[in-house]
């Protein structure tokens, strides 16, 4: 489960009693068919204006739309696709252990994960992050990691 993606139904039932069981089972919006192009596209702009914010990790800004890691002083580093994805999430599970469980989904959806390629990847942030002394990326013996700061 992903409690903070927010999922839009789009449906042709139209009765007010299904609207509203999709709305308490937590739908930000209901779209009942048929429907205009323009507004799903602004439900969709609504909702996702937020993915590609800025975050801040320390002494460092993490761009996800650009995959730039930025220095306080302006030095920047172009993360790999994955990289980013990876320390996005734990950014948002600050000084909380993510399971790689929940690693592996976000980047292999699914797919059969590879443990050498997630090593690599935290291997790659870690070295990244060092600048800054107050970041550490510890690894949760059993669970996964955590990013704290």
């Amino acid at each position: 489960m992903a409690p903070d993606i927010p999922v839009l139904f789009v449906s042709s039932y139209v009765e007010s009693a299904e609207v509203a069981r999709a709305l308490r089972a937590g739908a930000v919006a209901y779209l009942k068919k048929p429907f205009e192009l323009e507004e799903l596209l602004a439900y969709v702009q609504r909702y996702t204006s937020d993915a590609f914010a800025e975050i801040r990790i320390g002494h460092f800004t993490l761009n996800p739309k650009e995959r730039l890691l930025t220095t306080e002083t302006g030095e920047a580093r172009t993360l790999s696709l994955s990289e980013c994805k990876l320390l996005s999430l734990l950014a948002s599970h600050r000084n909380k252990a993510v399971t790689r469980a929940e690693i592996e989904d976000v980047l292999w959806q699914g797919e059969a994960a590879n443990e050498q390629s997630l090593n690599n990847f935290i291997a790659h942030l870690r070295k990244y992050l060092q600048e800054d002394k107050e970041i550490d990326l510890h690894t949760v013996k059993g669970v996964g990691y955590k990013l704290v700061w």
